[in-house]
């Protein structure tokens, strides 16, 4: 589910301070403007770009510029503070997308850009705004009948990834993927359990490898999510059977056992063997004692 998804994405980034609201006009539908950008380039300090960001209007070619001031004038500092500047530049864009989307659904094409698809031809003025999304590191995508404004992972990729200190670089990486690929939409996993545990070691991975990181909290929230969804599952993709039996479903229960065999130990992984010993003895029914156990994992 979105909402789900990039409230553990973001419960635990700093948001920076709300822009001044200013009205979007039609060159808002352009690319950004580069050469404003390019005069008088030079390196920035991390305070210097988050002032930067915080000047830009709000509209929707302010999201492809802020990845151009990075490029222009920030790419030559140490990696880790290019790891600060790409972590502020998806608060920035996270908060330019709360306001985009609501013009987005105040366009008068609004219902037409509901049925997108890449098989769909739209109107010149439509197909310029889908456009100017993807010059601007943007896209669309849709939830229960409802289309919404999101970041492009690949072209952010692609620009801070080069910059990045190793961690940031690993970052990143399963950033986009996870990005591309949310783990549940609707309230049900999109992915497998099994590529849920994948995901969940790639973060307790992380953590163990890297430590006092800039992604470090957020990671963990991410990290937590995971481990408690894997747990209890999701409405529509319940751990245990709807019914009298509440029993737990084979996918889960052998995503359990081959997570505790397959995978080196863990934090998460100790969880999962813990977990197994409380299932076995209750004939892997839920019961008061799996709810008591999985609520010790719900805060995150």
């Amino acid at each position: 589910m979105k909402t789900i998804l990039y409230g553990v994405i973001f419960t635990f980034l700093l948001f920076a301070c709300r822009r001044s609201n200013e009205s979007t006009t039609a060159a808002d539908s352009t690319g950004y403007d580069s050469s404003a950008t390019n005069a008088g380039a030079q390196q920035l300090t991390m305070k210097q770009y988050d002032a930067r960001l915080t000047a830009l209007p709000i509209k929707l070619s302010s999201s492809g510029e802020g990845l151009e001031i990075f490029k222009v004038n920030f790419n030559k500092q140490n990696p880790v503070s290019c790891d600060s500047a790409f972590d502020r530049y998806l608060i920035f864009q996270s908060e330019l997308i709360n306001t985009l989307q609501q013009q987005l659904e105040a366009r008068a094409d609004y219902e037409v850009l509901a049925s997108w698809s890449e098989e769909v031809k739209f109107s010149e003025a439509t197909q310029a705004y889908i456009d100017s999304l993807a010059q601007n590191a943007l896209r669309m995508t849709q939830e229960e009948g409802v289309t919404f404004l999101d970041a492009e992972p690949e072209m952010i990729k692609r620009e801070f990834h080069p910059f990045m200190s190793p961690a940031g670089k690993d970052y990143i990486t399963q950033w986009q993927i996870e990005t591309e690929h949310p783990f549940a939409i609707d309230a049900g996993f999109t992915i497998s359990v099994e590529q849920l545990i994948d995901r969940l070691v790639y973060w307790d991975s992380f953590l163990d490898k890297y430590s006092g990181t800039i992604f470090q909290k957020e990671v963990e929230a991410k990290k937590n999510a995971y481990l408690y969804f894997l747990l209890i599952g999701m409405d529509n993709t319940p751990a245990f059977d709807y019914g009298e039996t509440e029993r737990l479903s084979d996918e889960f229960r052998n995503a359990y056992v081959n997570f505790v065999g397959k995978y080196p130990p863990s934090k998460s992984r100790s969880v999962i063997e813990e977990y197994l010993k409380l299932l076995t003895s209750t004939d892997f029914k839920k019961t008061e004692a799996i709810d008591k156990f999985v609520d010790r994992y719900s805060n995150f």
